[in-house]
């Protein structure tokens, strides 16, 4: 059985499986966009998170969400209780469903274990 990544908010869970290519390649940029300013010497003076970014983050979790349960809607999202952070932490799951490494900040990169 391969590798899933739980996704709760608002008391809804879904488990992400490794995700497909083609939803990898247009969410990855999406991320990496939205991370950027948190990142390095740019984290210090990260902007707060604007409605638009928000709005973005949730597009994605909506696109992730989709390929596990393909009848989940923006609004059905919309319409269930969570917090900016919780979405944050959606967005960790999307990223190592992704394939993508996360690191503490200094600690070396490496191979993916």
């Amino acid at each position: 059985m391969s590798q899933t990544y739980p996704l709760t908010l608002g008391g809804r869970r879904w488990e992400l499986a490794e995700l497909p290519f083609g939803i990898i390649r247009k969410l990855q940029p999406r991320l990496f966009r939205l991370a950027a300013p948190f990142v390095g010497a740019a984290a210090a003076q990260a902007p707060l998170l604007s409605e638009s970014v928000i709005e973005e983050m949730l597009d994605i979790v909506v696109d992730a969400i989709k390929t596990v349960d393909p009848t989940i809607t923006r609004d059905a999202l919309d319409a269930l209780h969570f917090g900016v952070a919780d979405l944050q932490a959606a967005q960790t799951a999307i990223m190592l469903a992704c394939g993508l490494e996360l690191r503490a900040r200094g600690e070396p990169a490496g191979p993916k274990a």
